[in-house]
């Protein structure tokens, strides 16, 4: 477990190397704490949840297939193409990786001229490395980097290109389309007060017990109703039902101060832009905190929240103390999340697994879940739900 904190170590020592805005200009380090970075994240085995599917698609992809799915069709083309090249399905998805993560860091990297505690924030706040390139839903991920290629058009005003960009990211993955109306969202033309009071409402009204309660009423209006709401009753019973998690709290603070610290994100270059997107990111987070399947949507702009906190933690007159803070909370809950998934822990290496050999597709798929079990004496809620049987391309 411990392999995967040498980011999150690294980060954080070289953030307090050079005290002018963190820059990352220090003798080559920032290069080898990527690099370590990339292989621990991109280079799991038996780790993650998603691969389990997508080796099996892999296996009966073929151009004729790809072609005929209903959606998403670019990411079977985009598989077929290293199927048709002889290249297995780890060095593809490793391969699928890397890329990402590479366009990922850079692109934090360029939002916040070279900020290291916003690249700290990446490999550590709210897991979002961990789900990405670890847990790895492959096809959002692929969506995900092809989605921070667009925000040089989306912040530039370039719609054409933007639009040729997210148009391929749907082809991955019908999430992005999300993108398209919140590039026309140029402006927020209320004071920062009134922000503040209507996320304040919104944040209470989307807790799960009031959304719940909603929920419930809507599906007794009609049979037809309580059937299309009926999954999203039964995941919002089963979250945890108080409004303030040490989470929401967290992001709620974050959310002020990021308000209260808007004249510093504005000081960046596009910082009226990024202070948008941010908001954005804030609201998605919370709708995606009582609705999960739209949690996911945020990580469309977080690299620009990412960035908001960051600029608006160095900004406060006791930064040192906040950033320890968060620092403290992002690797309490990094650890609790690590050893309570079988998807990141225990930990395993493709390529320190090399010399043994393929093992077989049940061994690895059975084998962190198995482990699991060992620790809690009890397999994972989704021990029989890791393969998707209704998948078109299995046989």
């Amino acid at each position: 477990m411990l392999v995967y904190f040498i980011p999150l170590f690294g980060t954080i020592l070289l953030s307090y190397i050079h005290n002018e805005y963190y820059k990352i200009e220090k003798l080559g380090l920032e290069y080898i704490i990527v690099a370590f970075a990339c292989i621990i994240y991109c280079s799991g085995y038996m780790t993650g949840s998603d691969w389990r599917n997508y080796e099996l698609i892999y296996r009966n992809i073929t151009w004729e297939n790809a072609i005929l799915q209903p959606k998403e069709n670019g990411f079977y083309l985009y598989m077929c193409l290293f199927k048709s090249l002889n290249i297995g399905f780890f060095p593809f998805l490793i391969f699928s990786k890397v890329v990402v993560f590479l366009i990922l860091v850079k692109t934090v990297i360029d939002i916040s001229n070279n900020d290291i505690f916003a690249l700290f924030l990446l490999f550590g706040f709210a897991n979002i490395s961990l789900f990405i390139f670890v847990s790895n839903p492959l096809r959002f991920m692929i969506a995900l980097g092809i989605v921070c290629l667009s925000y040089k058009y989306m912040i530039e005003d370039h719609i054409i290109k933007f639009l040729i960009l997210i148009l391929i990211a749907i082809s991955f993955h019908i999430s992005s389309i999300i993108m398209i109306p919140i590039y026309f969202i140029k402006n927020i033309k209320i004071s920062s007060r009134a922000i503040i009071i209507l996320f304040t409402i919104y944040y209470i009204a989307f807790s799960p017990t009031i959304l719940l309660s909603v929920l419930e009423f809507l599906s007794k209006l009609s049979p037809i109703i309580g059937v299309v709401l009926f999954s999203y009753i039964k995941k919002t019973q089963d979250m945890n039902y108080s409004l303030f998690t040490i989470g929401s709290m967290i992001n709620y603070i974050l959310f002020l101060l990021i308000m209260y610290k808007s004249d510093k994100i504005f000081q960046l270059k596009n910082g009226r832009k990024i202070f948008i997107y941010t908001i954005i990111y804030f609201i998605l987070i919370k709708l995606g905190s009582t609705m999960v399947t739209i949690a996911r949507l945020a990580l469309f702009v977080a690299p620009f929240a990412l960035v908001s906190i960051s600029v608006s933690l160095r900004n406060l007159v006791d930064k040192n103390i906040a950033k320890a803070f968060i620092i403290i909370y992002i690797l309490l809950s990094s650890s609790k999340n690590i050893y309570n998934s079988y998807a990141y822990y225990p930990y395993t290496n493709y390529f320190i697994n090399l010399y043994k050999g393929e093992l077989p597709y049940e061994y690895r798929s059975n084998y962190n879940k198995e482990k699991y079990f060992e620790r809690f004496n009890k397999y994972p809620e989704d021990w029989h739900e890791g393969i998707d049987y209704t998948e078109p391309l299995f046989e």
